[in-house]
């Protein structure tokens, strides 16, 4: 959808472009435009500008001064990258400078980075594709690993213990980002272990007498027997409850 702007809008962006003092490329950035509508203006309001009047040496020193500007904005921003790179420029790491580049695009400029560094513009094209590769190719490994955890845990593993286990495949994620993958993502959500309500010691019903005492030696077969009730989880996430009767002469199974 075309954008509409005022004329006093249009004429302040050709005064901007007119006085020299920034850049086509600053002007963009800092009025949200295209590059050809600056030269389009231009023309269009090039009788209203003060400088552009029928004398033509006042016109050839307007574009004296336009081009001087120009030329201190370069000199102002060479000295700026000079200042920033400095450490980059020792190292001499390709990779470095495309952090740099990707950092510092927006106050320079793609291309005039580029020829700084003397690197083609589809180098940094290429570093750019070939970096969202890897981060892609690395969320889905911790995809894989967060659905592995989590069903093979019986979907109670939530985004707080989530980050311990991924921790052990080495991949350090924090507990925002880890809530992220699962919740918004995954879409996949614990299932909450509601808490036993607390326990209040009732009244007994009979007290039988210890007999043993702590005694467990026994001298004799089928003298004392003991017996226990235990629950044995299974596959489909059910419990079986076993009740196992030993002999204490030489611990064997009776029933």
């Amino acid at each position: 959808m075309s954008i509409h702007y005022n004329d006093d809008f249009k004429k302040e962006v050709v005064r901007a472009y007119m006085a020299g003092n920034k850049s086509t490329v600053q002007i963009v950035a800092a009025y949200d435009i295209a590059k050809s509508s600056i030269s389009q203006w231009a023309k269009e309001y090039s009788e209203e500008y003060p400088y552009t009047t029928s004398s033509a040496s006042e016109n050839n020193e307007a574009k004296e001064i336009r081009r001087l500007n120009q030329l201190l904005n370069e000199k102002d921003k060479e000295i700026a990258f000079l200042k920033k790179s400095s450490s980059i420029l020792r190292e001499g790491n390709r990779l470095v400078v495309y952090r740099f580049i990707d950092n510092y695009k927006n106050l320079f400029g793609l291309r005039w980075l580029c020829r700084q560094f003397g690197i083609s513009p589809n180098c940094y094209y290429n570093y750019k594709k070939e970096a969202k590769y890897r981060y892609h190719k690395r969320l889905t490994h911790i995809f894989e690993h967060i659905k592995y955890v989590y069903y093979n845990n019986n979907r109670v593993i939530g985004y707080r213990s989530m980050r311990i286990f991924i921790k052990c495949y080495g991949f350090e994620i924090s507990k925002t980002t880890m809530h992220k993958y699962m919740n918004k993502e995954l879409n996949l959500c614990a299932i909450i272990m509601y808490s036993k309500p607390g326990y209040k010691a009732g009244k007994k019903h009979k007290i039988f007498d210890n007999l043993l005492n702590h005694n467990f030696i026994v001298n004799c077969i089928n003298k004392v027997l003991c017996t226990d009730f235990t629950y044995m989880s299974q596959p489909n996430c059910k419990f079986r409850y076993n009740c196992s009767i030993i002999d204490l002469y030489d611990r064997a199974v009776i029933a």
